[in-house]
C-alpha cells in the first residue's frame, strides 16, 4: 500500500463517479480487488486510432491538429498533477491539460479547440480554474462525450461553447463528494495506535468527521463546493441555479437523449462529425452557451463588430453613419429620461394609476398635466388630498370652467378646451 497516496486521497474532495472513486482507492491499497479500465473510462479509448497518423501540436503534450482544430483528450480519472497517481494508466492532470489548452490557445493555426472526453470526474482541486480558462476562451471551444463526461468532466465540458455527445454517451453526475476509511480496528488488532496532539489554540483543527460536528462541518465545505459546481454549469449553459438543480439530475447521469431534453448537452453528433471541416452532423440545439454577445464580440472581433453595426446602420437608416446612429440614441434617451422626470414632478396623491399608464404610453407631461386637471374637474379624482389650500381653490374653481360642454373630435381638443377655460378663469 502507497501510504502518501492512500492519505491524499483521503483528504482530498472529489466530483467523481462513486465506482470510479471506489476504484481509486483499490488500487492505491492494493488490495487484490481488480480494477478494470472500464471503472475508469465509459467506454473504450477510440482516441489513439483516431488521431493515428495526425500531426501533434508542437509543444503539447497530448494535443494533435485536424482541420484546424486542435483535438484535447480527457481521458480517465482527473487528479491535479501528473505525478499524483503516477501508478494508474490512462489519468488526466489538470496541470498537463491547462499547459496543453494554453498552447492551443496561442496557436495561430488553432481555429477551435475540442475536448475529447471519457472520463468519471476525479479531485475538485483545479477543475474550477480550468473550467473557467475553457469558458473565457478567446477561440470556439467544443466538448464531444464519446464515452462518459461525469462530475468534473461535466463541469469541464459544460464551459464549451458547444457540447455534443454519442448516442451511448452518459453525462451528469453533479456533486462533490469526500472519502475517509476508518482504520481503527485493524490498527487496534495490530497494536497500531495515532497519536495526535493539537494546539489549544486550534481547537477545531483535526475534527472527528464520523460524528458530530466534526461530520457536519464536513458536509457544509462540500455543499459549498457543490453550490460552486452548480453556479459555473448554470452560468457555462446560460441557464439558472434552480434549472440545474432541479432538472440536472442532483448526481444522477443520464443518456444522450434525456441529456439533450434537459439541455444539458447541446445534440448527437460523432467524433468524425465534430471534427470535420463540415462541422457537427445530426445536431439537436438546446439553446446552452451558443450564443456570442454584443461586448463579447466587439470587444473580441472589433472589425466583426464594426462590420455588422455598419450593415444593420445602413438597413434600417440609410444615409447616416453609426457615430450618427449612436448620437441619436443618446438624444432619445435623454428626451425620454426627461419626459419621465416631468412626469414624476406631476404626482400627487390619487393619481397613481394616471403617472403608471402614462409613463408606459408616451405621454408628454403636459397631457398629463391636463388629464389630471381633466379627472379633478370631472369629480374622478379627488382634489383635497397632498394639495395646499390655493390648490384646492383653483381645483374647485376647475369645477365651474368649462361647463358649456359641446362635442369634440377627440381627446386632445377636449383637454385643450379645458385647459383655455381654465386659463381663462385664472386671469
Amino acid at each position: 500500500m502507497n501510504k502518501n497516496l492512500l492519505e491524499a486521497l483521503v483528504s482530498t474532495s472529489w466530483a467523481i463517479k462513486p465506482e470510479a472513486l471506489e476504484g481509486i482507492y483499490h488500487f492505491v491499497n492494493r488490495d487484490g480487488i481488480k480494477v478494470d479500465r472500464e471503472t475508469f473510462h465509459g467506454s473504450p479509448s477510440t482516441f489513439a486510432s483516431f488521431v493515428d497518423g495526425l500531426p501533434m501540436l508542437r509543444e503539447a503534450t497530448n494535443v494533435h491538429i485536424k482541420n484546424g482544430k486542435a483535438i484535447l483528450p480527457i481521458e480517465g480519472p482527473i487528479i491535479p498533477k501528473a505525478t499524483f497517481f503516477s501508478d494508474i494508466s490512462g489519468v488526466a492532470s489538470i496541470s498537463t491539460l491547462m499547459s496543453d489548452f494554453q498552447i492551443a490557445e496561442a496557436n495561430s493555426d488553432v481555429q477551435e479547440i475540442v475536448l475529447l472526453i471519457d472520463s468519471p470526474g476525479g479531485a475538485i482541486t483545479g477543475i474550477h480554474e480550468f473550467a473557467t480558462m475553457v469558458n473565457e476562451s478567446s477561440k470556439t471551444t467544443i466538448a464531444y462525450v464519446y464515452g462518459m463526461a461525469a462530475s468534473a468532466a461535466y463541469w469541464i465540458a459544460s464551459a464549451c461553447n458547444r457540447m455534443y455527445i454519442d448516442k451511448t454517451g452518459e453525462v451528469g453526475s453533479i456533486g462533490v463528494v469526500a472519502s475517509y476509511s476508518d482504520t481503527s480496528e485493524r490498527d487496534k488488532r495490530e497494536g497500531v495506535k495515532h497519536i495526535e496532539i493539537v494546539s489549544t489554540l486550534s481547537p477545531n483543527k483535526r475534527q472527528d468527521i464520523s460524528k458530530d460536528p466534526g461530520r457536519q462541518k464536513l458536509i457544509g465545505i462540500l455543499d459549498g463546493l457543490a453550490k460552486i459546481f452548480i453556479e459555473d454549469v448554470a452560468n457555462f449553459r446560460g441557464t439558472s441555479f434552480d434549472d440545474v438543480y432541479n432538472n440536472y439530475g442532483q448526481g444522477d447521469m443520464f443518456l444522450a437523449k434525456d441529456a439533450i431534453d434537459k439541455g444539458m448537452v447541446d445534440g448527437i453528433s460523432s467524433l468524425t462529425g465534430v471534427i470535420s471541416t463540415e462541422g457537427i452532423i445530426s445536431t439537436t440545439n438546446k439553446g446552452g452557451n451558443m450564443s456570442l454577445t454584443k461586448d463579447k464580440l466587439k470587444a473580441e472581433h472589433p472589425d466583426v463588430y464594426q462590420s455588422v453595426l455598419q450593415e444593420g446602420v445602413a438597413s434600417v437608416n440609410p444615409g447616416f453613419t453609426s457615430d450618427e446612429v449612436d448620437a441619436k440614441i443618446k438624444e432619445a434617451v435623454t428626451q425620454e429620461r426627461k419626459r419621465i422626470q416631468g412626469i414624476d414632478d406631476l404626482s400627487v396623491a390619487g393619481a397613481e394609476d394616471i403617472i403608471s399608464k402614462a409613463k408606459a404610453d408616451g405621454s408628454s407631461p403636459e397631457k398629463v398635466a391636463i388629464t389630471i386637471l381633466k379627472a379633478q374637474k370631472d369629480g374622478t379624482l379627488p382634489i383635497d388630498t397632498g394639495f395646499t389650500a390655493d390648490a384646492q381653490d383653483l381645483g374647485n374653481e376647475s369645477k365651474e370652467l368649462g361647463s358649456s360642454s359641446g362635442d369634440y373630435d377627440s381627446e386632445e381638443e377636449e383637454l385643450k378646451a379645458i385647459s383655455e377655460d381654465m386659463a381663462e378663469g385664472i386671469k
